[in-house]
């Protein structure tokens, strides 16, 4: 397993009590790492051909929460720029109207973060209608090949951009920094991929990376809730 990495964000005071701190909590923690209780369950109406294990979380609650991951790529690969931009593309014009409008969720994401690719709803009270809504859209996909809205394609760089050029506290610049190694000048090189993503980058790294029978057979999905239908 991988050594154990710890960031701390404070003045000159504060770090110097953490420094001293920190041996005292680390000789506290258990030796082995704690598990929660899952069920796992088919996936009912769903086709269970190169489907993962579906894992349920039951937490008593009213509506659910449900997740869906693929692994991704570095920030620093050249496929994160339009893997980012495809995941905009499915947020804000399929999940949004599908499980946000018509499902009733309290919302909904696709995100691509560093290394991992997340398909989400939250308070959620259709939790089998959204996976298949995630499953779904690669026929979404599939048909915007034919008109390709720049508009689109426009609206979701736009979107990365606001987040990128945000402005940013020292804390999460350093947190940044120290998980993932991003600085200043792979921030510049990673905006010149967002700026030369079109379409058919969206369309390579969308087969690549989700869509691929294998890709959506390795992938992990849960729901935490406590409504959940067994089939």
């Amino acid at each position: 397993s991988l050594p154990m990495r710890c960031m701390f964000v404070s003045d000159s005071d504060g770090l110097a009590t953490a420094d001293r701190a920190l041996p005292l909590f680390l000789r506290e923690l258990p030796p082995g790492g704690g598990g929660i209780f899952t069920e796992q369950s088919q996936y009912g109406g769903l086709s269970e051909e190169n489907h993962p294990p579906l894992q349920y979380i039951d937490q008593g609650f009213p509506v659910s929460y449900v997740g869906q991951a693929f692994q991704g790529v570095a920030y620093t690969s050249p496929d994160f720029a339009p893997l980012q931009i495809l995941c905009r593309l499915l947020a804000n014009n399929y999940f949004h109207k599908e499980i946000r409008e018509k499902g009733g969720a309290y919302g909904s994401a696709a995100v691509a973060s560093s290394g991992l690719i997340t398909f989400s709803s939250y308070r959620d009270p259709h939790e089998m209608r959204t996976l298949q809504t995630f499953e779904d859209s690669q026929q979404w996909l599939s048909q915007q090949s034919s008109s390709r809205s720049q508009r689109h394609l426009e609206e979701a760089k736009m979107g990365i951009f606001a987040a990128l050029d945000a402005p940013q506290a020292p804390a999460l610049r350093g947190a940044r920094l120290f998980h993932d190694g991003i600085d200043a000048v792979i921030r510049d090189q990673h905006r010149a991929r967002l700026f030369a993503t079109e379409w058919d980058d969206v369309f390579r790294v969308a087969e690549t990376y989700l869509f691929g029978p294998e890709r959506r057979a390795s992938s992990s999905v849960a729901i935490v809730g406590g409504k959940f239908t067994k089939f």
